[in-house]
C-alpha cells in the first residue's frame, strides 16, 4: 500500500503537465490552421463534402488561385463544391462561436467536441490576417513557406480495355496527408477530376482519338502543381 500511494503525487503532476492546451498561433499560416480542419471539420468539408452533406468544401486554402500554373489552368474544373477555405472563412468563424455564453457552436456537430479556445484562436487570428491582405497578398500570407517535410502526392494506375472504353484504377497518396486535387490525363484530350487521395476510378471514350494513349496527372496538395507520368510508373494504352 505504501509503495502505491508514493506514485500518486507523481502521477498526478504528469497528468496536469500532459494537459496543458498548447497556445494558438501567433502569426498562423496554413501549416497552423490546415491540422484543425484536418481534425475538426474535413470529415465533412473535404474531398466528400458533395455526398457527406458539406455545403462548403474548405480543405485547400483556395483550390481555384493555389493550382494553377497559368490563367487558363483548369485542373480543379468539376469540383463540387469547390475547395476554399478563403470563400467559407466567415461562415466557418461564425459557425465556431457560441452565439451567447453557455451554448454551444453550431460547428463541428454533435457527437463531434467543440473546438478547444486554442484552435478557435487561432482559426480566428488567420481569418484576420486574410482579411487584412488584397486576395493575391492573402494567398502568399496564408500559405506562407513551403513546409521543410513537405513531399510531393503520388500516383499510380492501371487499366483495362473494352474497345473504345478505357477504365482505369489508380491510388492517390500523400505523405503529409494533405488534401489532394487534380486531374486525371489520357493522350491529348482526356480528362478526369480527381477530388482527394485514395482509390479512384475514371472512364474514357478513346472513340475518335488516335493512340497510343499516355496516361498522366497533375496533382495539387495546397502548395503547388505536379505532374505524373511515365517516369513515375504510369502506363501507356497501346494503339
Amino acid at each position: 500500500m505504501v509503495k502505491v500511494l508514493s506514485w500518486l503525487p507523481i502521477v498526478a503532476f504528469a497528468v496536469g503537465g500532459a494537459c496543458s492546451p498548447p497556445d494558438a498561433a501567433t502569426d498562423p499560416t496554413w501549416a497552423d490552421v490546415y491540422p484543425i480542419l484536418q481534425g475538426q471539420c474535413l470529415h465533412c468539408h473535404g474531398s466528400t463534402a458533395a455526398k457527406d452533406g458539406g455545403n462548403y468544401r474548405f480543405d485547400l486554402l483556395d483550390a481555384s488561385s493555389v493550382c494553377k500554373q497559368e490563367e487558363a489552368d483548369d485542373l480543379v474544373a468539376g469540383l463540387s463544391p469547390p475547395s476554399s477555405f478563403y470563400a467559407a472563412r466567415r461562415l466557418i468563424l461564425a459557425d465556431i462561436t457560441p452565439y451567447a455564453a453557455g451554448f454551444r457552436p453550431k460547428m463541428p456537430p454533435e457527437p463531434g467536441r467543440a473546438l478547444e479556445g486554442w484552435q478557435a484562436e487561432t482559426l480566428e487570428r488567420f481569418v484576420a490576417k486574410l482579411d487584412a491582405l488584397p486576395f493575391t497578398e492573402a494567398m502568399t500570407a496564408g500559405l506562407g513557406p513551403l513546409p521543410a517535410d513537405a513531399r510531393s502526392p503520388t500516383i499510380s494506375a492501371s487499366y483495362a480495355r473494352n474497345g473504345n472504353t478505357l477504365v482505369v484504377d489508380y491510388v492517390v497518396e500523400d505523405e503529409n496527408a494533405d488534401a489532394v486535387v487534380g486531374q486525371l490525363r489520357v493522350g491529348q484530350g482526356l480528362r478526369s477530376p480527381i477530388e482527394g487521395s485514395g482509390r479512384g476510378q475514371a472512364r474514357f471514350d478513346l472513340g475518335g482519338t488516335t493512340g497510343p494513349w499516355p496516361i498522366d496527372a497533375r496533382l495539387c496538395d495546397g502548395w503547388d502543381v505536379r505532374t505524373r507520368g511515365a517516369p513515375d510508373g504510369l502506363p501507356t494504352v497501346p494503339p
